[in-house]
């Protein structure tokens, strides 16, 4: 399975040493997406050469939304692969220079882009010429559709256990102490009791029977005063009636993705966690590392920096 960000398969990190030619602007519907710079073919690992003339198919949640065949390896730079997810590639796209669209005024504002990105930092597979395939991940065209599973409200023993353990987790602890600290002497003295505090708990079956359950809390106010987003996920076992809840890490809080479905894209027997916003949530049994795929949804400004603000607070105290 390879994470597709606008038409593109996203192969792993880059390797500036992989860089041939000028960079280039990659433009869509007007706006900068992306920088892309070709590559020295002979470089890059068998496994990835062997791409080249490869026919993949293109998925969504629901089907296949395409198949068509690798004609280029490249190194590509987004705003939404770096740590940073904000889209700095149309905040850049506003400001470059208009007036000449002369391939050397594209050169350096191409350049200046990859400054700003800190260098390239994925390579990828394009597709051919004029194939549109805006999907969220590709695998070998003849690989099946994989058996996708939505989430969806979780009977009642399941929800009231699912909450109950997310209120105990250190995380959520930790976050309504972040809160005392920063909170107005008029508001209350807890998080989940301030008014646009919201949580809620889905359960997904797969088809294999096994039940992973999506547990999410948030507070939406902005850049400018308290805004947290915290979703974690638990494997349930049991009967429904009578649950037992596995927490899957990490628990921290993070920009806010909502869980849509799930499905082993990999073939590994382990859980694919697909979300609203495009991302895909796979690492064995800890849904931990984020592949993200075509943005769809931005739900609360503010969250992404919340959310790093509190781990770099947490890692301060601890130091």
């Amino acid at each position: 399975m390879w994470p597709v960000e606008d038409g593109v398969l996203v192969l792993g990190r880059a390797t500036p040493a992989l860089a041939v030619g000028e960079p280039e602007l990659v433009v869509a519907g007007g706006n900068v997406i992306a920088v892309r710079q070709s590559v020295d073919v002979s470089r890059v690992s068998a496994t990835d050469r062997a791409m080249l003339g490869a026919a993949v198919s293109v998925h969504i949640p629901d089907r296949v939304l395409c198949t068509a065949r690798v004609t280029a390896l490249s190194l590509w730079s987004r705003s939404t692969w770096q740590e940073d997810t904000s889209n700095v590639a149309t905040q850049h796209a506003s400001l470059l220079p208009g007036a000449s669209a002369t391939d050397a005024n594209l050169r350096a504002q191409a350049k200046r882009l990859v400054e700003s990105f800190g260098g390239f930092s994925h390579l990828v597979a394009e597709l051919a010429p004029g194939v549109d395939c805006q999907g969220m991940w590709a695998a070998p065209a003849d690989a099946p559709h994989p058996d996708v599973a939505s989430f969806a409200d979780p009977p009642p023993a399941i929800d009231q256990a699912a909450l109950a353990q997310f209120h105990a987790l250190p995380v959520f602890v930790e976050i309504d102490r972040a809160y005392a600290r920063r909170k107005k002497p008029s508001e209350p003295a807890h998080w989940w009791e301030l008014t646009d505090y919201s949580e809620s708990a889905q359960l997904a079956r797969l088809p294999d029977g096994r039940r992973i359950v999506s547990v999410s809390a948030a507070v939406c106010r902005g850049y400018d005063d308290f805004t947290m987003n915290l979703e974690v996920y638990f494997a349930a076992t049991g009967d429904d009636a009578a649950p037992a809840l596995k927490l899957l890490p990490p628990a921290e809080p993070s920009e806010g993705r909502w869980s849509s479905a799930i499905a082993d894209l990999q073939g590994d027997g382990s859980p694919d966690i697909l979300t609203l916003d495009g991302f895909i949530l796979s690492d064995g049994t800890k849904l931990g590392e984020q592949f993200r795929s075509r943005m769809a949804i931005y739900f609360c400004p503010g969250d992404g920096v919340a959310a790093s603000r509190f781990l770099e607070e947490r890692t301060r105290s601890k130091n």
